[in-house]
């Protein structure tokens, strides 16, 4: 029997009050993510989390915990959170062509011009999206057993960052008011989480997708800010929190190289949810499409791409890819290039619990000839001759 404290008899009010969830509960399977260690872990050093957690069928997106003076603590993530994290994943896999840890490739359903009108469409839909009473409903194709397992592990993911965030204040901010927490506390229980995940994780999931489902979350709150909802002035900006994620990988990876392939799911994501959100408020300029970073990963991820067992794709058409990036990226992109190069060149190999990159000579050396491959202005911009 549950013991009746303050947060229980909030957290029933709330409940009780709010528009009913009409499906299965979604928040149940995550457990799914983490070893049994990390179960262990979180039962013995956190014994009052995940004692009273709600999924309240509220369209507009929110996650909170609330805790109080006697310890006690509740977490609700509303649906309307959670239906939109289900709609970006399924159709951002639906156009994304991702190879997998272990060699399979997923191959898109839809190109990725059909990808950014899918989001767009979502988009504008969700805007309409007034009251409870109207639902999103997401219909995925039948797109076959690899990409169906990428988007549940995925989804799940991206579920249990949601999640263990929210633990994470509930761990390191019991006697912190939801009202009184600052930007800080938000980058605390972001750590909290992904460190869990990682930590922890399940035998099967693999690093590539913990990172992208953790990502995910402040990228999706900050399509959702352009769409114009509000989040509450104690939460950073989700670049913020997005780069202190970001960060947080490159300190655990091997070298510089893996940072940007363990990002690599994320850095796809983002590309297309940032078209669709251009073609959403009607901007045209596509100079300024890429970072500087992201010059870096189409070169490491074209390396990858051609050192894998299969390749997955050409000299050349890497060759084109980083080009193309060039091209799309502004003068303070560019100027940023010839430092990160710099950086991943420098990296010196440790080995790591996260150790994704076992062909990392050979890649670097791939790497080296594509950009020696670059017209001469182009090469100057990674710092070679």
């Amino acid at each position: 029997m549950t013991e009746k404290t303050s947060a229980w008899y909030e957290f029933y009010r709330r409940m009780k009050n709010a528009w009913p969830w009409p499906g299965p509960p979604r928040l149940e399977m995550i457990d799914g993510m983490l070893n049994i260690d990390g179960l262990m872990h979180l039962a013995l050093k956190h014994p009052g989390l995940g004692k009273l957690v709600g999924e309240p069928g509220d369209s507009q997106p929110y996650a909170e915990c609330k805790c109080f003076p006697d310890g006690s603590n509740f977490i609700l993530i509303s649906g309307g959170l959670l239906d939109f994290v289900e709609a970006v994943i399924a159709v951002t896999v639906a156009g994304a062509k991702l190879q997998l840890t272990k060699g399979a490739v997923i191959d898109p359903i839809n190109t990725p011009d059909e990808v950014d009108d899918v989001l767009l469409v979502l988009y504008t839909n969700w805007q309409n999206l007034k009251g409870n009473e109207t639902r999103l409903v997401v219909t995925k194709p039948d797109w076959g057993e690899t990409a169906q397992n990428h988007f549940d592990t995925l989804y799940l993911a991206t579920r249990a960052f949601i999640l263990l965030h929210e633990y994470g204040h509930a761990a390191l901010h019991p006697t912190i008011q939801e009202k009184d927490r600052r930007p800080e506390h938000e980058l605390e229980a972001d750590a909290f989480a992904l460190d869990t995940m990682l930590r922890f994780k399940r035998p099967g999931m693999n690093y590539l997708t913990l990172i992208a489902g953790s990502t995910l979350v402040p990228r999706i709150y900050k399509a959702l800010e352009i769409m114009g909802h509000t989040f509450k002035k104690t939460h950073p900006p989700p670049q913020t929190r997005i780069a202190a994620l970001f960060d947080r990988v490159r300190s655990v990876a091997a070298t510089e190289f893996d940072y940007y392939g363990l990002t690599g799911q994320s850095r796809v994501i983002d590309l297309r949810l940032s078209a669709a959100e251009r073609k959403f408020v009607g901007a045209d300029n596509n100079s300024d499409r890429f970072s500087g970073e992201d010059i870096i990963f189409s070169v490491t991820s074209g390396a990858h791409s051609i050192a894998g067992e299969p390749p997955t794709n050409t000299f050349e058409g890497v060759r084109e890819i980083v080009m193309s990036y060039l091209v799309a990226s502004n003068v303070a992109a560019r100027q940023d290039v010839a430092a990160l190069w710099k950086r991943v060149k420098s990296s010196v190999y440790r080995k790591t619990e996260i150790d994704n990159l076992s062909l990392f000579e050979k890649c670097m050396d791939i790497a080296h000839q594509v950009i020696q491959s670059l017209p001469e202005d182009d090469r100057m911009l990674f710092g070679i001759d």
